[in-house]
């Protein structure tokens, strides 16, 4: 059985892990527990400078829609999201020129699958970072 985090009446993301990304975090992750979803794990942050991209794995549950949801610092105005299988096959992205990039993928089996951060545009460097994978309740 798998183990999911939430807090009803607590912030889902505190001040020090993200800060202002925590606080974006939390904002987007609230609209989608609304609408049906749980949160996979805690969220991630970090800090990655202009052009700089980090690579993640999760575990994803096969027949459940997955929502990842990516947010960076005042500093920053694009960060990506790309979605790689086992075998390194694109299955998802969000390339757009934005600062909140979300994915959307259901999987048909259980896997580790891997997601690239890019932080493509970074005023003040390194720009914070925060990523939220979220699924549908079962």
């Amino acid at each position: 059985m798998m183990a999911v985090w939430l807090a009803a009446a607590a912030p889902l993301v505190s001040a020090q892990s993200g800060g202002v990304v925590g606080m974006q975090i939390e904002e987007g992750v609230r609209i989608f527990l609304g609408g049906g979803y749980v949160l996979r794990e805690s969220p991630r942050f970090g800090a990655l400078e202009a052009g700089e991209r980090e690579e993640l794995v999760v575990r994803l549950q096969g027949g459940r829609a997955h929502v990842m949801l990516a947010a960076c610092d005042q500093d920053c105005d694009d960060i990506d999201l790309v979605l790689r299988d086992s075998r390194g096959n694109v299955v998802a992205s969000d390339l757009l020129d934005d600062d909140l990039p979300v994915l959307n993928y259901t999987p048909k089996v259980e896997a580790e699958y891997r997601v690239s951060v890019i932080m493509v545009n970074c005023s003040i460097e390194p720009c914070g970072y925060g990523l939220a994978v979220m699924l549908t309740e079962e």
